[in-house]
């Protein structure tokens, strides 16, 4: 399977994705030859050892309702952006996304009771949904995503990958090789690992 293309087409170039309800297929260290044997401490392993191999993309061309639509149906909460090339351009988030229809749509978050209690009349609520709407389908991924993205080579220490995730604020790094995308490690993978190690 390949990812949507900017114009609705597909990307060959692009790696496969994982079937419909899954987000990726986690290697087990333990599973990889060469890889660490269980027991083994999570912090003597590698990136290459817990990344998922199977990532879901989206094309810096496409929409951003599109990648909304692909983000939900894989139920995840952001994605690398990837030219035909297979090169890494960027990340998008669903907090990109917010940002942009925040910006120029207009979208209000309530932020407590007192706001969902003193929401704006059902004319103005049904208007900001419209522009929003609006935003998304004219919107491209390009210029929502977050860029430059940073990525990790899948050689790099598990523990390098914490710690630019914890340090830079961010849930998912794009793991790189060649100049290619090879795979994603996100903060869950890691975490998921650990448990299974432990």
């Amino acid at each position: 399977m390949t990812t949507p293309g900017p114009s609705g087409g597909t990307n060959p170039h692009l790696l496969p994705q994982p079937s419909p309800g899954t987000t990726g297929q986690l290697v087990h260290p333990t599973n990889r030859p060469g890889g660490i044997s269980a027991g083994q401490p999570l912090y003597g392993s590698l990136v290459g050892d817990v990344m998922v191999r199977d990532v879901v993309t989206i094309a810096p061309g496409a929409t951003l309702r599109t990648a909304a639509l692909l983000l939900s149906h894989k139920r995840i909460s952001g994605m690398p952006v990837v030219e035909e090339s297979g090169r890494v351009v960027g990340v998008l988030s669903e907090k990109d996304i917010v940002r942009v229809l925040q910006q120029r749509g207009g979208l209000v978050l309530p932020g407590g009771l007192f706001d969902l209690l003193l929401e704006p009349s059902e004319a103005r609520q049904k208007d900001m949904l419209v522009r929003c709407h609006r935003v998304m389908e004219d919107t491209e991924v390009r210029s929502a995503m977050t860029s430059p993205a940073q990525t990790i080579l899948p050689t790099a220490p598990t523990v390098e990958a914490i710690r630019r995730m914890v340090g830079s604020h961010i849930n998912r790094l794009p793991v790189v090789e060649s100049g290619r995308l090879v795979g994603i490690v996100t903060r869950r993978d890691v975490l998921s690992a650990h448990l299974e190690l432990s």
